[in-house]
């Protein structure tokens, strides 16, 4: 799957406009806006949609911010890399939880019980970080700065943080 213009060698912001409108398609994903009273209790969730595709549905107002920057776009963008985890790491789980609840093997559990390989909303999170953040870009920059990453990544200072504690080991020492 291409990512657009999106050159992984050069930080700057993965393009999710893009993605949305041109890249999910052919993973067979698909973007909906959806009114909040069809997600009364979330921001965003994947489900089975017909002919094998997978549909990420989010709030009508989370899907305007990524195209209209508001107060709410960095979550929009975070909470949909974290839908698009779901579809591409667990399609058969989200799947099969649709058809059969009881039969889901990443039923939500109590979290701190689960190591994270197990933990798929865990693996969600850290899939989103991944793409929002690439390591391969993240290794060029100076300094660990979260909120100077934030800015270059446009992404919140919590989501920079967590990824960079997940990834310590993986990068450059920085100087003292």
């Amino acid at each position: 799957m291409s990512l657009g213009s999106r050159n992984l060698t050069e930080p700057s912001p993965l393009d999710l406009t893009w993605l949305v409108d041109y890249g999910l398609a052919a993973a067979k994903i698909a973007v909906y806006a959806v009114p909040e009273a069809e997600l009364p209790t979330a921001e965003a969730e994947t489900r089975a949609g017909p002919g094998g595709w997978l549909d990420i549905w989010l709030r009508a107002a989370f899907y305007d911010s990524l195209f209209e920057r508001n107060h709410r776009t960095l979550r929009a963008r975070s909470t949909l890399a974290h839908e698009i985890g779901h579809a591409v790491l667990h399609p058969r789980e989200v799947k099969l939880g649709q058809e059969a609840p009881e039969a889901l093997s990443l039923q939500r559990a109590a979290r701190q019980s689960l190591p994270a390989f197990r933990d798929s909303e865990w693996q969600a999170h850290t899939f989103a970080a991944a793409i929002l953040v690439p390591l391969t870009t993240l290794r060029t920059l100076d300094g660990r700065d979260p909120s100077r990453l934030a800015d270059v990544y446009d992404v919140s200072v919590p989501l920079v943080a967590s990824h960079l504690r997940r990834c310590r080991e993986l990068l450059p020492s920085q100087g003292p």
